[in-house]
This record gives structure tokens, sequence and C-alpha cells, in this order.
């Protein structure tokens, strides 16, 4: 296989600052080849980061301006992409080698986390589509509604592993996600999940092989005093400040008070996470916004 990591950078200080540390993080932990696709024009300093970083470079627009999340299906409609292809979001933060869990045969991503959208949804999605009723499942955590039940092959996108034998499943992806938002009638709020309820609606239809990352390959924090391995942590500004007492003023992970047992994993992290906001504080661009990264008090 000749696996590649992309990742998608919207044009936002916020995504800015991820990245940096995204990029730490993957050329720490990974061989493969490393690239971004900058929505509009980013910083000169970040694309001088970048560079410096050997991640190559591409510029696009917005996918489907209706929904921002599926700017990730763009390293897999590029003509030119890696051939076996890992995108992630650029809050998704290496800790081990996520080239090791791609499969030749399979697409991959993570199970739900909090029930996103619950089971009624996909009920009714499923049968606008003509097809039979959804099978049950449960997802890691309860949703905001107190439910756990969803569709049995529902995901979190935060890592997509698509390899070369189903590129052709991009299209038919990017084919469910343009009729859900044909349809906002249907989608409704959970237009926000189009990403990932399109894959899920598309993997139904076609049938492609598909096997589950482990959770612990998007590793949400509050999992982290519970688990023994981590392989990439998923550190989102949403999160971060449900978690105060966990954060060190200098942006670290209080290893004790969260798990010793993870603590060569964590001790590796806070050491990029203290390069990451050196080099976001050399960029001029990005200064002004280094005190909301991996801030507990500051809520997007």
């Amino acid at each position: 296989m000749n696996i590649g990591l992309s990742t998608v950078v919207d044009a936002h200080p916020r995504f800015w600052c991820e990245f940096m540390l995204w990029t730490l993080c993957a050329k720490a932990h990974t061989k493969a080849p490393m690239r971004a696709y900058f929505v509009g024009t980013p910083p000169p300093g970040l694309v001088r980061f970048a560079g410096s970083q050997g991640v190559d470079i591409r510029y696009s627009e917005t996918l489907l301006p209706a929904s921002p999340h599926c700017n990730k299906l763009l390293p897999f409609l590029d003509p030119d992409g890696f051939a076996d292809q890992i995108v992630t979001d650029t809050d998704i933060f290496m800790l081990a080698d996520l080239a090791a869990l791609m499969q030749p045969d399979a697409v991959r991503l993570a199970p739900n986390y909090h029930c996103n959208p619950p089971l009624p949804f996909f009920q009714d999605l499923f049968r606008a589509r003509g097809l039979g009723p959804p099978e049950p499942g449960l997802a890691l955590f309860v949703g905001g509604a107190g439910l756990r039940e969803t569709y049995l092959g529902n995901v979190n996108s935060g890592v997509i592993m698509i390899p070369r034998a189903h590129r052709d499943f991009a299209q038919a992806w990017l084919e469910r996600a343009r009729w859900m938002l044909d349809n906002p009638g249907l989608i409704g709020r959970w237009v926000i999940h189009t990403d990932q309820i399109s894959f899920s609606l598309a993997a139904r239809e076609t049938g492609v092989p598909f096997v589950f990352l482990p959770p612990q390959a998007n590793a949400m924090l509050e999992v982290l005093p519970q688990i023994q391995s981590l392989i990439a942590l998923h550190l989102t500004s949403a999160h971060v400040p449900k978690y105060p007492d966990w954060f060190a003023a200098d942006k670290s992970l209080r290893i004790a008070e969260i798990n010793p047992a993870l603590e060569p994993e964590l001790s590796a992290f806070n050491g990029l996470i203290a390069q990451a906001t050196t080099a976001i504080n050399a960029v001029p661009e990005l200064s002004a916004f280094a005190e909301n990264f991996i801030n507990p008090a500051w809520r997007r």
C-alpha cells in the first residue's frame, strides 16, 4: 500500500492553529507523506511552516457551502490524491501510527460517539430512500436526548480511511451528501452531521466493505481515564472546556489527574503541544488567537 495522510484546513485561526499541532503529531508518529488542503487563503507564515515540515499543500474552495464539514471529501475527490488515503480532521492528533490500521480491502471510520443522530432519524431517512429498516446499534455515549440507540452503521468521521480498491466510493458519498442537502425538511437540525450521515447512507446503499476503527484511534477526552492505550486524540475545542482541571496554563495535559497509564503517550503529546505553541506564536496572523488554543476558558 502507498498510504498518504491528508487534512482539510478551513479558513479560521482555530483550524490554522490545530493544523500546526496536527502536522507535528503526524510527523512524529508516521512515515506517510502528508498533504493539507487549504480552503481559502492561509497566512504566509502558516504556509512556510507547512513547507518546513514537509507537508504538500493544495488549495480549494468549500465543496458544499451548506455543509462545510463535507470539505473532508476533497482529498478523496482529488484525481491526484493519494491512492490509499487517510483523512483526518485538524483536531485529530496522532499519538501512534494511524497507517498501521488501514486495510487494503475495506473502508474504515470510528463508530458514532454521541448518538448523532438517533435511530428514528435513520428510520425516516431509509424510508425516504426506499430502503429496508436500519439495523439498530448503540453509540458509545448517551446523546443530547438521553439516547444511545442509533443505526448500527452510524460513524464518526474524524478519521477516514479509503484504500485504492474503493476510491470510487467518494463519488457515491458526495452524491448522497448532495441529496441530503437538497432535502432540508428531511435532514432538519442534523445538517451539521451531513458528512457522517451521508457516509453511512452511501455505505449502506453501495455495500462497500466497511470495518470500524477502534475508538482509541479517535478518542474523546472523556474516555482517557478508562483506557490503557491511545492511538489518536480528538482534542476539539468544543470538548476542552468540559475538563478545565485537566489542562495546565501552558496548555499541557495533567497526566496524573487523567490517567497515569497513558503517561508515555500523553507525555510525548505534551512535548508536541509545547512545540506547536511556540510555532503558533511565531506566526503574526495566529499569535492573537494563540491564547484560545487548547484553552478551557474559550468556548466557540
